[in-house]
Formats: C-alpha cells, sequence, structure tokens
C-alpha cells in the first residue's frame, strides 16, 4: 500500500534563498505523526547546517525514509556527497532524492560519483532520480538510457504527476516503466501552486494513468498552495499539505 511522506523542504521559507533552516524538523515530528504521515522526506539542509538535528532524526517518529541530496555528483561535489553519505548511514533512509548538474560534457563524471556513491550507501537505499528541469537528465529518451543498463531496484525515478498533465506522465511511464516508485506532489495553475482540488478533472486523468500503470509506490507532499505567496507562511503550507494528502488518499486508496 502506498505511504505518504512530508518534505520538510515544503515548509522552508528559505528553500530558494539563503537555505539556513528556519525551524527544526524535531519540533514537528509529532504533529507529523499525528496527521497521518507516515515518514519524512529530509530536506538536506534542515541536517547538514543544522547538524545537532542528526540525533534527533536517528529514530525519529515517523522515521527520515528519503534524504533529499543537493549535491550534483561533479567531481568538485565529492567532499559534499562524502558528508552527505554519513549522515545517510546514521539516518537509514530508503531511498536518496538526487540530481545532476547541467554540464553534458561531465556526464560520464557524474555517472562514475554516482556510482561510487551509492556503492557508498547502507544495502537496500535506492537512488531517486528527480530527473530535473535545468540538468543533463532532464529530457527523459535521454534519462531512459542513462538508467537502461542500471539495476531498477537500486536507481529509481521520481515523478512530479501531476505537472505536467495525464499525457505527459504516460511518456513518462514509457521511457521508465517501473522504475518511477515515487510521486512529487505539486500542481500549478495559472502561474501559481495550488492544492490538487482545484484541477480535480486533471488530477483524477493522472490517476487513471498511475493506475492504468500499475504504479505502486509512495508519495511526498513537495510543494502546495501558499508557496512563494505574498503571505507564505509555515502553517499554511502545512495545512494545504494535509489537505493534498488527504485528497490522494481519497482517490486513491
Amino acid at each position: 500500500m502506498s505511504k505518504f511522506y512530508i518534505g520538510t523542504v515544503l515548509l522552508e521559507k528559505n528553500r530558494w534563498s539563503t537555505r539556513v533552516p528556519s525551524f527544526r524538523v524535531r519540533d514537528w515530528l509529532d504533529r507529523f505523526a499525528a496527521d497521518g504521515f507516515d515518514g519524512v522526506e529530509l530536506w538536506e539542509h534542515h541536517l547538514a547546517i543544522a547538524p545537532d538535528e542528526l540525533e534527533a532524526l536517528e529514530n525519529a517518529v515517523p522515521p527520515v525514509v528519503i534524504y533529499n541530496l543537493y549535491a550534483d555528483f561533479s567531481n568538485e561535489s565529492k567532499e559534499k556527497l562524502a558528508k552527505a553519505a554519513e549522515y545517510i548511514r546514521h539516518l537509514h533512509p530508503s531511498g536518496v532524492k538526487f540530481n545532476f548538474g547541467d554540464d553534458v560534457s561531465k556526464m560520464d563524471e557524474y555517472r562514475q560519483n554516482l556510482l561510487a556513491f551509492a556503492d557508498a550507501l547502507p544495502a537496500g537505499c535506492a537512488m531517486l532520480c528527480e530527473v530535473h528541469q535545468g540538468t543533463v537528465l532532464e529530457d527523459i529518451a535521454v534519462a531512459a538510457d542513462f538508467f537502461h543498463d542500471l539495476s531498477a531496484d537500486r536507481f529509481q525515478i521520481i515523478t512530479h504527476a501531476f505537472s505536467g498533465g495525464a499525457e505527459a506522465l504516460q511518456a513518462q511511464f514509457d521511457a521508465f516503466g517501473s522504475r518511477i516508485s515515487l510521486v512529487h506532489v505539486q500542481h500549478m495553475k495559472d502561474g501559481a501552486r495550488v492544492r490538487l482540488d482545484r484541477s480535480e478533472a486533471l488530477v483524477h486523468e493522472c490517476f487513471t494513468v498511475l493506475k492504468a500503470n500499475g504504479f505502486a509506490g509512495d508519495f511526498t507532499m513537495e510543494f502546495t498552495e501558499g508557496t512563494q505567496a505574498p503571505d507564505e507562511n509555515i502553517e499554511m503550507l502545512y495545512e494545504n499539505a494535509k489537505l493534498d494528502m488527504q485528497f490522494i488518499k481519497e482517490c486513491w486508496l
């Protein structure tokens, strides 16, 4: 059965500015658990810039299930990767979200460092590629070719299932198949992030595609209504994230 995670980046007002944490994740764990979240997708900077959180999060309830990594896998990022691997060995997440840089000439370098990093992780910890815009793998055909000879259990794909519509989602399944194991939940409408229930027809079409392709993965509330709004505040974001989770549960479970 699918599980539902809260991404701590969703709540972080400094996510795209200073990247200095504005809250401690440990202070939210009881609320996450009480409100039905099965796990946490941890924004790396909530730990890397505030390493005193490590002890509090090692045995957290709900647990840290995905480590949100920001190193780009260039040779220049090796020190960051080594530090991240150390944190991951303490936290024992089931997956690590990652992206590469944007330098096509470094494709072999990125791949070599990815494989070395994966080998340094605990057994059973999968690498989850976000195939993000602005990276060397933003084209799904290029990404499919990159991963075709790598283990589908070890190297998986994140989809933003509700961002591009049903046709775009099906194209991802055509390229990646069962590698798609996690949905990052966010939806844009008229240039702003909104709750899923603002576009029920589109979202239901995407659920039809997920089900038709046998998706059996999980969902992270990544962004929601209020993100980057003039009146953005952490309580509003959290309430909207809960509403998105509830909407998915009603449609999916």
